[in-house]
């Protein structure tokens, strides 16, 4: 029969059995909590307030607007899974906290089990709600100083939610946002955080945060980044976007001084379009080509790659001329690539 125990420091553990015993790292073990499958675990938290829009955030980036409508404040807890791909090798638990009074406290009196091995937390405050910023900004804090105590330091994704189009520009609702950041940042120190304003009536702007969020689970992050350089330098492309099929940004790449702000929120829509062009038979390439961003020299290129098993979508900013012939010679080895990356991706 096995078993593992941790030394004092906690980083190292021993397993032992009929065949003797050897050293593996706390992390490995903390890692794998299904020893049939040998899965990743990953854990990520959604917290905040009752009605600050956690749930609709969740069923609005599976496009399920429908529902929206219909939510309720969370009782309790609700799990649901991840899939990134259709075929990964993590299983993803996304554990979506209610934020009523009662379900805080009992969050927080029971913070070892909450917050005990999360990977990923977003926490998710209305921007519209002025009366209650100093209760929601109370709850952050207590969950950062549980996180220290915990020793548990997860990449944290801040939304300020609700920034609607039709307000957001408004006096009040630009004095929340500073306000936010400014008290945001000093709590949070030189923990990983990063902010985003978000609604569910900008689908880019959640997408760029939970983008963010999980490419900050991907152990080759940065093997991403250089395949996308290294292409970019290849075919002569300013900036690159990686996508998978439901839209969510893999990895990104761009070349200083250009800014793709307004490249990756044309993302989901050239998305959208390549797949009813698709559909209907009106592509003679598998590309789609727009010019004329800011110049008639600028193009857009849409363009569907395979990498193994995996459906992807490249998304490449042109300034200069069009080489369409090179990007063709240089996608299969790049996709090649990615094949193994990809596995791994989380």
């Amino acid at each position: 029969m096995a078993y593992y125990c941790g030394n004092s420091s906690g980083q190292t553990a021993t397993i032992s059995g009929e065949s003797g015993c050897f050293w593996v790292s706390k992390s490995l073990v903390r890692s794998i909590k299904d020893p049939l499958s040998f899965r990743r675990q990953i854990k990520i938290l959604f917290v905040g307030l009752e009605k600050a829009g956690k749930t609709s955030f969740l069923l609005a980036i599976n496009k399920r607007y429908s529902e929206i409508i219909k939510t309720l404040p969370t009782k309790g807890v609700e799990r649901s899974e991840e899939k990134i791909f259709e075929e990964q090798h993590s299983q993803i638990s996304i554990w979506d906290l209610g934020g009523q009074i009662q379900y805080r406290e009992k969050f927080l009196e029971q913070r070892k089990i909450y917050l005990y091995n999360v990977d990923l937390l977003f926490y998710v405050i209305d921007v519209q709600d002025t009366k209650r910023i100093d209760e929601s900004l109370e709850l952050f804090n207590k969950v950062i100083d549980s996180l220290v105590e915990l020793e548990e330091f997860p990449p944290i994704v801040i939304c300020l939610n609700k920034c609607d189009p039709d307000i957001k520009d408004s006096k009040e609702i630009k004095q929340n946002i500073k306000t936010l950041k400014e008290k945001i940042k000093k709590k949070t120190g030189a923990l990983i955080t990063k902010i985003f304003e978000t609604t569910i009536f900008d689908h880019y702007s959640l997408i760029s945060a939970y983008s963010f969020g999980l490419s900050e689970l991907s152990p080759n992050r940065e093997l991403f980044e250089n395949q996308l350089k290294d292409l970019s330098n290849k075919i002569g492309s300013e900036a690159i976007l990686l996508l998978n099929e439901n839209g969510i940004i893999l990895s990104n790449y761009s070349k200083e001084g250009v800014s793709g702000l307004v490249f990756e929120i044309s993302a989901p829509h050239f998305q959208t379009l390549y797949k009813t062009f698709k559909e209907f038979k009106l592509l003679k390439q598998d590309f789609l080509i727009s010019s004329g961003m800011a110049s008639e020299s600028n193009k857009v290129i849409f363009k569907k790659i395979t990498a193994g098993k995996y459906n992807l979508y490249l998304l490449l900013l042109v300034t200069k001329e069009l080489n369409l012939s090179k990007i063709e010679k240089n996608i299969p080895k790049f996709s090649k690539n990615l094949k193994s990356l990809i596995q791994t991706y989380i």
